[in-house]
């Protein structure tokens, strides 16, 4: 249908659109998914404030502005069919930052390549983001279980935040209106599991996430260093960082491994940690 549209477009200008070599179907189809790579996508609620359409749009200003991971501002929203720029608070003449997404820091430099937040330094802010349930009750109480910028896993694993979002996803009727009587119930989710089979189902998930993390990379630590080793002299100057960043990536995902079967095994006991998931425990090795 956008092929349709595009075509009819070239036959309405043809003096604009007159290299019809240049202006071909496979062009078309590269150029959109550009537009669906780098484009902000902004929800645009109706007008009883549920959930509208999902505008996609190139903001070149916006994307000139500094990735922050700590921000929690995103850098572009709607307002009366118009996209709005915004950016975090600042001092005057400061360098401006907003929020382009939950990205990592792999992701983050392939899409906006070296800023200020990264670098092959490990980054005390990095952290990995998960997709959050979105039932109502967790939509309407995950305030009490902490700042959204603290939903995640970092070095140590599932941060407490996470800890209690993934709890009220995966508690049933009985329990959640046992665990969200007042915010300080729902805040003691942060260290304390709702049942032993919610519990199971928060690990299920934790785990799932970083070992499809883990397994989805392309290269193997030691094949990164050979290509460092060997082809370092002939890569462009942003190579070398990207795969370095990945190898954090990486050190970051293996470390919270460990750490959340650590304390998988402390809340869960060992006996019914290890017979959910025995065919975890060799990858964090």
């Amino acid at each position: 249908r956008g092929w349709a549209s595009a075509k009819k477009t070239f036959k309405q200008f043809p003096t604009i659109f007159s290299n019809r070599n240049f202006f071909s179907r496979k062009a078309f189809e590269e150029a959109l998914a550009i537009v669906r790579a780098n484009a902000f996508a902004v929800d645009s609620p109706n007008g009883d404030g549920a959930p509208g359409k999902t505008y996609r749009a190139l903001v070149p200003m916006a994307h000139l502005i500094p990735h922050n991971t700590q921000s929690t501002v995103p850098c572009v929203r709607i307002e009366n069919d118009e996209f709005v720029i915004e950016v975090d608070p600042h001092e005057a003449r400061a360098e401006m930052t907003c929020s382009h997404g939950n990205y990592s820091d792999a992701e983050a430099f392939a899409r906006f390549s070296s800023t200020a937040y990264y670098s092959e330094a490990p980054n005390p802010a990095n952290i990995i983001k998960l997709a959050l349930p979105k039932g109502d009750f967790v939509v309407k109480h995950k305030e009490f279980c902490g700042s959204e910028s603290r939903f995640g896993i970092t070095a140590e694993g599932a941060t407490p935040e996470l800890m209690c979002v993934l709890r009220l996803g995966s508690a049933n009727a009985t329990e959640l209106r046992r665990v969200t009587k007042s915010p300080k119930a729902v805040r003691s989710l942060r260290t304390k599991g709702v049942s032993e089979r919610s519990e199971l189902a928060v690990y299920d998930v934790i785990f799932a996430t970083l070992t499809s993390l883990l397994n989805d990379y392309p290269t193997s630590d030691a094949e990164d260093k050979t290509l460092l080793e060997t082809q370092q002299h002939t890569m462009k100057d942003d190579v070398p960082q990207a795969i370095l960043i990945r190898h954090n990536e990486k050190k970051l995902a293996v470390d919270a491994l460990n750490k959340a079967q650590y304390y998988g095994r402390k809340h869960l006991g060992h006996v019914l940690f290890d017979e959910h998931f025995s065919g975890i425990a060799g990858l964090g090795g």
